[in-house]
């Protein structure tokens, strides 16, 4: 088999050099042996695998092969079953190729990935990561990505290490959200959402562990702040906020009102782009 790819490879670069497409057998046959190839990084023989790296790197240092190297190690760094060795070494190669296409994922796949952060699996967990990070370029999954990561960030318990990942692919996807990137409809909040938000963030420490109480402040903060990016919830929001203030509430519900009601100020608007607002961990 692997006699063949210097056949398959010379005949399609030399069809690219002679300034013509390479036929479609040709660009079909030097896929399936980089498919092969890197089936073969995660055999159990150590020559195989040697073999196949030693081949994929040659193809690597080949402009023409570049485009079907970049879809089929994308292809493959999509699935969250990819073995730890072999994903590092395809995100190694993977930076010296043009960028793929943006991936794309159904409602149920990218609920499972969101799932699959908690996995026991370390490899199905960095794979979930990495999987949900490359989505945030196509347009119209940057909304999907950022309304479920912010559910998953205010449901339960987090590692740290997990929770700073998708924390920082959230601040992504809502910054490509902010800068009109993502294609959204959001649905309409109620004003009994916005009491109920409200109320967590004048809620007590006492009244529940802290750190259950940590994240409903960071939520509800996340979510408020949200709302005051969306010009019809903007009047709505600061009254709430005003008025919870003028009820009195404790120094430390205060301090957490008045930092959501900050962001009504337009000088204050362009530190969301080195330090956006939460409660860490």
């Amino acid at each position: 088999m692997s006699r063949l790819l210097p056949l398959i490879l010379f005949s399609f670069l030399a069809a690219v050099a002679s300034g013509g497409e390479p036929s479609p057998a040709d660009a079909k046959r030097l896929t399936d042996e980089i498919s092969r190839l890197v089936a073969d990084l995660d055999s159990s023989r150590f020559e195989i695998r040697d073999h196949a790296a030693d081949r994929l790197e040659e193809l690597v240092a080949q402009p023409a092969a570049k485009g079907l190297l970049a879809a089929e190690f994308q292809r493959r760094l999509a699935r969250t079953d990819l073995s730890f060795e072999v994903r590092r070494r395809l995100v190694r190669w993977a930076r010296r190729l043009p960028a793929a296409p943006p991936g794309d994922a159904s409602p149920d796949e990218l609920d499972k990935l969101v799932q699959q952060i908690d996995d026991d699996s370390y490899s199905v967990r960095l794979g979930a990561i990495q999987r949900i990070e490359s989505l945030i370029d196509n347009p119209k999954m940057v909304c999907p990505v950022m309304t479920r990561l912010k559910r998953r960030l205010a449901k339960g318990p987090l590692g740290t290490e997990v929770r700073r990942q998708l924390e920082s692919i959230w601040q992504r996807a809502r910054k490509a959200w902010l800068l009109g990137a993502g294609d959204c409809n959001l649905p309409a909040v109620t004003q009994a959402e916005i009491d109920e938000w409200l109320d967590a963030l004048v809620e007590s420490a006492a009244t529940k562990a802290p750190s259950a109480a940590t994240r409903r402040w960071a939520a509800a903060e996340r979510e408020l702040v949200d709302l005051l990016a969306r010009d019809e919830y903007v009047s709505r929001v600061k009254t709430a906020i005003e008025a919870r203030l003028a009820a009195q509430p404790s120094d430390d519900a205060a301090a957490r009102l008045k930092a959501v009601l900050d962001w009504t100020k337009p000088e204050l608007i362009a530190e969301y782009w080195s330090d956006a607002p939460g409660y860490g961990t």
